[in-house]
Order: C-alpha cells, then structure tokens, then sequence
C-alpha cells in the first residue's frame, strides 16, 4: 500500500465504485443477472384439420367450350371451385289417358 492510504479510506473508495457501477447498470437498464426470466412460449392453438382443409374439386359439365369460358370467367375465390350439393330427385311415372 502507499504510505498514507488508510485500509478505510480504500474501503470508501470500494464502496463508491460498487455505488457508482450499480448507476450505470440502472441508467443503462439492465437487470440484476438472474433476475430476469425467459417468457413462456406462446401455446399453438390446436386446429381441426377438417374445418380448415379445402379440397379442390374438378369442375362439372360437359366438354362444351362456351361452359368452359363462362365458368372460367366467374370468379370463385382465389382458383378453388366447390361444386354445388346435388339432390337425388325420383322421377314418378306420369299417368298416360
């Protein structure tokens, strides 16, 4: 030690400088170590796979070209095409005079 430098005056100076680097830390805004903790990871929402999934369908009809042009030129929403729900129909026979 250098003559004149008492063991409490080093003491004082230890604990000015612990003081002084804690300010900064504060300043700067970083956390004690440790005292932090990593968040949770988010939880996936489970999706139903039936609710979600779209399949794409072949269009209906004949090879008649003028169908073909008006289909094609209706929009259906991004290229996916849904047929339409058919109806079984029972054809009677129809009383003959």
């Amino acid at each position: 030690m250098k003559s004149g430098v008492t063991p409490g005056a080093l003491a004082q100076l230890a604990r000015a400088w612990d003081i002084l680097e804690e300010r900064k830390r504060i300043l700067r805004g970083r956390p004690l170590p440790g005292s932090l903790k990593p968040e949770k990871p988010k939880s996936k929402q489970k999706i139903n796979p039936w609710e979600t999934s779209f399949i794409e369908l072949p269009e209906a009809g004949g090879s008649d070209d003028e169908e073909a042009t008006s289909a094609s030129a209706a929009p259906t929403g991004e290229g996916i095409s849904f047929a339409a729900p058919t109806v079984p129909t029972v054809s009677t026979p129809t009383p003959q005079r």
